[in-house]
């Protein structure tokens, strides 16, 4: 009996440590989402920029459709992932917003660089694989938001979709600058119940 007691003693004071334990490796298999995702657009962002004529992107093209590719694999291996975890509190909620907007940083630049070779790229005939590359980044983002908002508290759910928005819609300008519909991916908040992500 003296034992049992101690036992559940013990188990009761530790409960609280293994949350906090739990929550904080939650966050950062969340955070560690963002920054492989925003890895994947920096290293395509890097190879869109030094592009000057359709030469360079007849040349490069497999390397920037690969490319593209590690973008969406990032992002579904994000959702597997954040899918895969316990909610975080509050705190550690409030603390993915600077996480978020680095996000929406990134994909505004990669997507304003990618529109400012649309010339060159549409020269080269690549158009149409370009806007079919930024179709299936949304519809992996719209994934992979769903699973990270998810594990927000409810109370802060509706400042996370905000965000998500953001990326959704700076996607949306580079589907619709490169002749695709904006409508073609569903966007954020349009079918969430049915659990479509960016």
């Amino acid at each position: 009996m003296h034992f049992s007691l101690l036992f559940l003693a013990s188990t009761a004071l530790a409960s609280p440590l293994l949350n906090v334990h739990l929550e904080r490796r939650d966050l950062a298999t969340i955070q560690s989402a963002f920054t492989a995702v925003g890895n994947a657009l920096t290293t395509f962002d890097n190879s869109v920029t030094p592009l000057s004529t359709s030469a360079d992107v007849t040349n490069n093209l497999d390397t920037l459709v690969s490319q593209a590719g590690s973008i969406v694999d990032a992002l579904n291996s994000g959702t597997t992932s954040v899918s895969g975890t316990s909610a975080v509190g509050l705190t550690d909620a409030l603390s993915l917003v600077s996480a978020a907007n680095n996000l929406v940083s990134i994909t505004n630049t990669t997507v304003n660089d990618l529109i400012t070779k649309h010339d060159i790229i549409d020269q080269a005939g690549a158009t149409a694989t370009v806007e079919q590359q930024l179709a299936n980044e949304k519809a992996a983002a719209q994934s992979f938001i769903a699973a990270v908002v998810g594990k927000v508290p409810s109370a802060v759910q509706s400042i996370a979709a905000q965000q998500a928005q953001a990326v959704i819609d700076a996607l949306n300008r580079g589907i619709t600058a490169f002749g695709g519909s904006a409508k073609r991916a569903v966007g954020f908040g349009e079918g969430m119940g049915e659990g479509v992500g960016i």
